[in-house]
């Protein structure tokens, strides 16, 4: 679940193909598709293929720099699969939109367990999920954690997260 409080730049980036049939309700059914959900953190994959094809759309893995699979872009606007009037440019034309900082949004897509407090940062977690925790070094950005944006709220359990993306994601 993704809503789009105020709007940032928005961008597309490819989709690996693989797998897609062009028959809808068959690559509804493909694992590879239906984890990219709106609202997740997505990325260009650029090591291995565990979270997506080298060179193209992926989810966010929050590992640090020497592991990482996949650099933080933005957050995923629709469902790379969904239901035929939710995003079938995503399969005519092999691109992904994706919305960039600064914006801010509400999402569902955090990691369970994780305790946000308004006002302090929030960082990509693993499989596309927001988090609270940072990681040690990650995407090379120093060794204090580099935060994706700025909790707005602190969600109960099950809750939505409003987030405040940074210029820098």
């Amino acid at each position: 679940m993704l809503q789009i409080l105020h709007k940032g730049p928005q961008i597309s980036i490819p989709q690996d193909q693989t797998g897609f049939t062009g028959n809808l309700q068959t690559d509804l059914a493909l694992a590879v598709v239906t984890k990219m959900v709106a609202g997740k953190i997505v990325g260009i994959c650029v090591t291995d293929t565990t979270q997506g094809a080298i060179g193209y759309a992926g989810l966010v893995d929050g590992l640090d720099a020497a592991n990482s699979k996949c650099l933080p872009i933005g957050v995923l606007i629709n469902d790379a699969a969904g239901y035929f009037f939710e995003n079938p440019a995503a399969y005519a034309s092999g691109m992904l939109a994706v919305l960039k900082g600064p914006a801010m949004i509400i999402t569902d897509q955090w990691l369970a367990g994780q305790t946000f407090v308004a006002g302090t940062p929030v960082y990509a977690g693993a499989s596309g999920l927001f988090t609270a925790t940072p990681t040690s070094t990650p995407y090379g950005e120093g060794t204090a954690g580099q935060p994706i944006g700025i909790a707005m709220n602190a969600p109960a359990a099950g809750g939505n997260l409003q987030v405040a993306l940074n210029g820098s994601f």
